[in-house]
């Protein structure tokens, strides 16, 4: 009986989605027809590896080593909390950060918080919706989280609302691409876009009540994270105008700033942020702020970025410091471009008595506190000492016009080489200071210093995977290389003022 030969239903080079499922593909690219349809990420090149809350790996592609799987979290919705198997570990550092009450930090998680990226470069991207909660909450949230405090999560503000869902997907989907280097910046438009025109809707039908004012700002807080950070638009003012809607929000319902302080959990948290990406904006491109440095102090206790803290904590110190030369800074801004820089230099002498005396005290605290400290230059003193650092710095460069090679400036960064020269920052902390790194780096001189800002950035940019972080690299590497003495603080940094933020 003749028999015929089976018929190959798998087209050779056909995508990952059709082969496994055994149906004909089109091999159109970038995306074939059938996952076009579905909603799909369409893959050629990727390993079937599918995020399911940990890693999936079989066959030839399994790993030469046993991962562990508390590495990446449980898939549910909450973020990632202290390992059992590093508590011993750090123990000692634990309880000097508690005699010090310096570090929001009560046991460190080594493994979690260290440079090795969360996930193995060649995993593929997700290809359903319900696989990038997961990953939101557990990789790109922790990833805005300085101390190893476990960040209270609502359900229901995350997912029952469309439109911060939606925000929180594009955010986990333009992430993963990022963090793995794979997946389809058409399919991450599609998301990005859906979660806008959700966005939009709810803003033109939201009616006057707090909470849902609430809701419309937490969403607005991950579209400045999603385009200023993560994923940084081609749209050079994108991040800018995700900033001003958030102000627009605020200014409208007044009531939500201390009602979410007050709530705490998701909503502190995004906060904190909001007001770090205003203060950052502010700082590069001349703006006043639009919160009061007294913000600060009302985030103290309460679960924002940088942990939860006692409001006498260094770091709110510098980052009220930062606040107010940025306030004053728009003030020297504003002159220079009415009566141009000659004319403030001439009036340079009252002007700065008039505007800094405070401000001086202010700095004259922060030192004094300091050299109580410095019998030992721990982790956390280090931490707060390289933001105190960038704030003299932008303080003698924005307020008294010094130029990039005045000594003053140059004895800062001189001493912030030297700390990073000496390893101090472990964790989370050496992730947390990308705006001193920039500021810093942007007015080393010497090559060596250079480098050692280059050193410092580098297992930043590869563990956060965000795609500002390259940004500042290329800017580093072309003010060193088209170095302008006389360059005022916002010319210096006028490329990236309204690209990107950083902290």
């Amino acid at each position: 009986m003749p028999t015929t030969a089976r018929r190959a239903r798998v087209v050779e080079g056909s995508c990952w989605h059709c082969k496994s499922r055994r149906v004909k593909c089109d091999l159109a690219k970038p995306a074939c027809g059938r996952c076009q349809r579905d909603e799909r990420e369409c893959s050629y090149g990727g390993m079937p590896f599918k995020w399911v809350g940990g890693m999936a790996l079989r066959g030839r592609h399994a790993p030469p080593s046993a991962s562990r799987p508390d590495d990446l979290g449980s898939a549910k919705l909450q973020t990632v909390g202290p390992d059992e198997d590093d508590r011993h570990s750090t123990s000692a550092a634990s309880t000097a950060s508690d005699r010090s009450s310096k570090s929001p930090v009560v046991e460190r998680r080594r493994s979690d918080l260290s440079t090795t990226a969360v996930l193995p470069a060649a995993l593929a991207s997700p290809v359903d919706r319900a696989s990038l909660v997961p990953y939101f909450t557990n990789v790109v949230l922790p990833r805005y989280c300085m101390g190893d405090f476990v960040l209270s999560l609502d359900h229901n503000i995350l997912l029952q609302n469309e439109a911060l869902h939606e925000a929180m997907l594009a955010m986990a989907r333009a992430h993963f691409d990022m963090q793995s280097k794979y997946g389809s910046a058409t399919t991450r438009n599609r998301t990005r876009q859906s979660a806008i025109v959700t966005f939009r809707k709810q803003l033109a039908s939201s009616a006057c009540e707090d909470a849902a004012a609430k809701d419309l700002f937490s969403t607005n807080v991950l579209f400045c994270l999603l385009d200023g950070m993560i994923e940084p638009t081609e749209e050079t003012s994108a991040s800018t105008l995700h900033l001003k809607g958030g102000f627009a929000i605020l200014d409208r319902w007044e009531k939500i700033v201390p009602e979410m302080i007050a709530e705490g959990g998701i909503r502190s948290h995004l906060l904190s942020v909001f007001a770090t990406l205003d203060l950052v904006h502010a700082i590069l491109s001349g703006r006043r702020p639009h919160f009061d440095p007294s913000i600060y102090r009302k985030l103290a206790n309460t679960e924002a970025w940088w942990g939860r803290l006692d409001p006498n904590n260094a770091i709110i110190w510098a980052a009220e410091n930062l606040s107010r030369v940025a306030a004053l800074a728009s003030i020297v801004h504003g002159s220079i471009k009415a009566y141009g820089l000659e004319v403030m230099r001439k009036r340079l002498s009252h002007f700065e008595i008039m505007l800094s005396a405070p401000l001086r005290a202010h700095f004259a605290r922060r030192e004094d506190a300091r050299e109580r400290d410095s019998a030992e230059m721990d982790e956390w003193t280090a931490f707060c000492t390289i933001w105190d650092i960038s704030a003299r710095i932008f303080y003698e460069r924005a307020i008294r016009l010094k130029p990039v090679d005045d000594p003053a400036v140059q004895q800062y960064t001189k001493k912030a080489a030297l700390m990073l020269s000496q390893d101090l920052f472990s964790g989370m902390l050496q992730h947390c200071i990308v705006l001193p790194l920039v500021i810093i780096g942007a007015h080393c001189l010497l090559r060596a210093d250079q480098e050692m800002i280059s050193r410092a950035l580098s297992p930043t940019v590869s563990y956060l995977a965000f795609g500002c972080l390259p940004i500042m690299e290329q800017f580093l590497k072309t003010t060193w290389q088209r170095r302008n003495l006389e360059a005022t603080w916002w010319e210096t940094f006028a490329d990236i003022a309204e690209k990107t933020f950083l902290f």
